[in-house]
């Protein structure tokens, strides 16, 4: 059973949340966590698995970071492509948020849809920024009782339309621009987060 503590963190935690899509909407740049819990993401520095080796600090390293994925895909120039974003190690998460980027001189962004993820809603998304080539994330499960998914399960799709040409690739990565990744868990400590970076290799 939760106590009134608990329940005034995680209120605490909502309204954080929406005070990062609030500056979303409005174009700005935000951040509210102190350095070492918001890593900015630099050129990807894969190792063998394809994970991006920097990851948020969390409070337990024993236990596994989450990861984030979208599948390499290959594409023509004016293909519309619809990717899902899929995770591995999704245990007991009770909040998460975190940034999309990719050059938008190479895909333009389409939407949002086929969302999976329990209590997530086109309202979870911070889109204004798109033409600038990101969008921002803030989710939050209001039941408290958090989510586990199996490794592989899609949140949900985003779909871009391939405007980089023949011959070239683009790719689109996960980071802490403009909405600091931060995952905690259903006791409220901070969970590690890695990503790969997705290539579309265009046709």
């Amino acid at each position: 059973m939760k106590t009134r503590v608990q329940l005034f963190s995680k209120a605490s935690l909502f309204f954080s949340l929406l005070f990062f899509l609030a500056a979303c909407q409005s174009d700005e740049r935000t951040t509210t966590h102190q350095e070492e819990n918001n890593p900015i993401e630099t050129p990807a520095s894969e190792n063998s698995s394809g994970e991006n080796s920097k990851e948020v600090k969390h409070s337990n390293p024993e236990v596994a970071p989450v990861f984030f994925y979208m599948e390499d895909v290959e594409a023509k120039t004016g293909e519309t492509i619809c990717l899902d974003v899929k995770v591995k190690n999704f245990k007991q998460i009770e909040t998460n948020q975190y940034s999309v980027n990719w050059n938008p001189e190479e895909l333009e962004f389409v939407g949002i849809k086929n969302i999976k993820l329990k209590e997530m809603t086109q309202n979870n998304f911070g889109l204004t920024r798109t033409a600038q080539g990101n969008y921002g994330v803030s989710w939050f499960d209001p039941t408290l009782k958090s989510v586990t998914l199996p490794d592989g399960a899609s949140l949900y799709q985003v779909c871009f339309v391939v405007k980089a040409p023949a011959g070239t690739e683009a790719s689109i990565k996960f980071s802490g621009e403009p909405v600091a990744i931060e995952f905690s868990d259903v006791n409220q400590n901070l969970v590690g987060f890695s990503a790969r970076r997705t290539h579309v290799k265009v046709k």
